[in-house]
Parts: structure tokens; C-alpha cells; sequence
């Protein structure tokens, strides 16, 4: 103890010297519990930010990999992707479903925020939706997901997405797969 605070004084400007808290006491102690909560969070961004890349690249297996085997994920909405299923499983087929229905989309995480500790983590994301419709029309959407980790573990998943745009891109979808499925094909 003693020689920590010979090296504090030896490296510590002489204006913090005298102000420095000693290393016992609560103003240090909070100082480095809330640098380790600070530190939890960065790690728990930049995993977010690098599932996301993976996901955003249509490597869905990535986000199923972080999810725990009793995840709730719930995509809301009266859509065709609209969701409320439990278990990984469920969690990957939906993926499955997505790319079936609006193949190609590009998934962008634009901002993330996390809170709380490893045993309970809530984290808020905003995602940028983007692609080419069957027909050629260009999608944009926005959609924000909250997420409850545990442990490092996806248990909890809430995607919220703009639904008029989402079901009139999934009209089009339809339209576009029944016009193709009419349309004569010609052989050369």
C-alpha cells in the first residue's frame, strides 16, 4: 500500500496530489466500478457491432449463435414476418423466412447502446434495412431492437420495423413472384 502511493506521488502531477482520492477510499472504489461497467459496455457494443456486420451480410447463423437456447424473439407487426417464437430453432427459421421473403436486403447497425451488468444486459439497437425488390424498386426502412443478454447470451429479442413499408415491400415481393411465374419463359 505503501509503495502504491509512493508511485501515485512520483508519477501524479503535483494539482492531483493533493486532490487524489487514497486508494482506499469510496470515491476510488466507485471510480473503478464504474470504469469496469464502462469497459462491459464497450465489450458488449463492439460484439453487437460485429454480429450485426455478420448479420448484415446474410450470415444469420452468427445472430443464432449468440442467441441462448430459450430465446424469445419477436418481430412485431401483422406481416408475414410478424413473430413471437421461443427457442433457437424457431429463432434460426425465421431468418430462413426473411430471406425467403425479401432475399438480398442489407442489414446496417447505425448506433448501439448497452446498460446493466453481465447477468442482465439490456441493449437498444437502430438498424438501416436497404436492397432492391424483386421488381427494381429500392427498399428503405428503420428498425430498432432491444435486446436482453445474459451472460453474454441473447435470451430476450424485440425488433420493431416500420410495418407500412415492410407490408407494402412484401406486396410487391408477392406481386413480383406471381407476375414471374406467369410470365412465358422462352428457351434459345
Amino acid at each position: 500500500m505503501a509503495a502504491d502511493r509512493a508511485i501515485e506521488h512520483a508519477i501524479a502531477p503535483k494539482s492531483v496530489r493533493a486532490t487524489a482520492a487514497p486508494f482506499n477510499s469510496p470515491l476510488l472504489k466507485a471510480s473503478q466500478q464504474l470504469n469496469v461497467h464502462y469497459m462491459y459496455h464497450a465489450i458488449v457494443r463492439y460484439l453487437v457491432r460485429r454480429t450485426w456486420r455478420r448479420a448484415g451480410a446474410g450470415d444469420f447463423d452468427a445472430a443464432v449463435a449468440m442467441a441462448a437456447p430459450d430465446v424469445h424473439f419477436r418481430f412485431l407487426g401483422d406481416t408475414a414476418l410478424g413473430a413471437d417464437v421461443h427457442g433457437r430453432e424457431a429463432f434460426r427459421a425465421w431468418f430462413d423466412t426473411f430471406e425467403r421473403h425479401l432475399p438480398g436486403l442489407r442489414l446496417e447497425l447505425e448506433d448501439v447502446v448497452a446498460n446493466g451488468w453481465p447477468w442482465n444486459t439490456t441493449v437498444a439497437a437502430r438498424l438501416r434495412v436497404t436492397g432492391t425488390l424483386a421488381d427494381g424498386t429500392p427498399y428503405r426502412n428503420t428498425a430498432i431492437q432491444w435486446l436482453t443478454l445474459r451472460w453474454g447470451k441473447l435470451t430476450d429479442d424485440l425488433v420493431l420495423e416500420d410495418t407500412l413499408t415492410l407490408s407494402t415491400a412484401l406486396a410487391r415481393q408477392a406481386s413480383a413472384r406471381v407476375d414471374s411465374d406467369v410470365t412465358p419463359k422462352t428457351t434459345a
